[in-house]
């Protein structure tokens, strides 16, 4: 399940064609999992959520 999770993440930043130094705005983001994916891309992330945890 978690290889699945990183191969959907993978997908949508590759269809996203962001490159390293991008800016990545994530509304939503729940636990940030694409904000790390993106970082390790070297994509400037902020993600933005309501979340309390």
């Amino acid at each position: 399940m978690e290889d699945a999770q990183k191969a959907k993440l993978g997908l949508v930043l590759d269809k996203l064609n962001l490159k390293p130094g991008d800016r990545l705005l994530d509304i939503g983001c729940g636990w940030g999992s694409m904000e790390i994916e993106a970082a390790k891309r070297g994509i400037h992330v902020l993600g933005v959520t309501l979340a309390e945890e």
